[in-house]
């Protein structure tokens, strides 16, 4: 799949993020679980090139309520607020414009792979993190052109243990 913005990359290495058990877990004990669905299916108008300007109103306005009563790291999913950081840049970028999304999804990306770095399988990580740096890389020099994903989303959902 190939994609023209930055905003439908950072939709597409997202989405994974969405179905990564332990952000699920902290969304729904946290009064979250409302920001899953919509999110997902914000994330894949977004790759597709589509998304909804009232969807990505919506769920900007949710973020920013949620985001400023939780954001602390309480229960120690940092990674959860970091996709929803990501989300909001995310809404930002599809209804004014903008360039933050990739950035934020990276980040975000980035935190979680960190902290499954530190207990989880270190081959598979290690493969993903490199497809990541070349995606990065390959965005770069593509000056706007569509450009290849770098990063399989099924081996980002695997190295998650993320549902399907």
């Amino acid at each position: 799949m190939k994609h023209k913005t930055p905003a439908a990359l950072a939709a597409w290495n997202l989405y994974p993020l969405t179905r990564d058990p332990a952000i699920i877990a902290f969304l729904v004990k946290n009064d979250g679980d409302d920001i899953l669905a919509q999110a997902r299916d914000l994330l894949e108008q977004s790759w597709q090139g589509g998304a909804d300007p009232a969807l990505a109103t919506a769920l900007q306005s949710r973020l920013i309520d949620y985001l400023w009563e939780k954001n602390d790291d309480e229960n120690g999913e940092q990674g959860a607020i970091e996709l929803l950081s990501a989300l909001e840049a995310l809404c930002r970028d599809l209804l004014a414009g903008g360039n933050r999304a990739q950035k934020a999804a990276e980040n975000a990306l980035d935190y979680r792979l960190n902290y499954l770095a530190e207990s989880g399988d270190a081959a598979a990580l290690a493969e993903v993190q490199r497809q990541l740096q070349e995606q990065r890389a390959t965005l770069a020099k593509s000056s706007g052109k569509a450009i290849a994903l770098g990063s399989d989303q099924e081996a980002l959902l695997t190295v998650l243990g993320a549902a399907r």
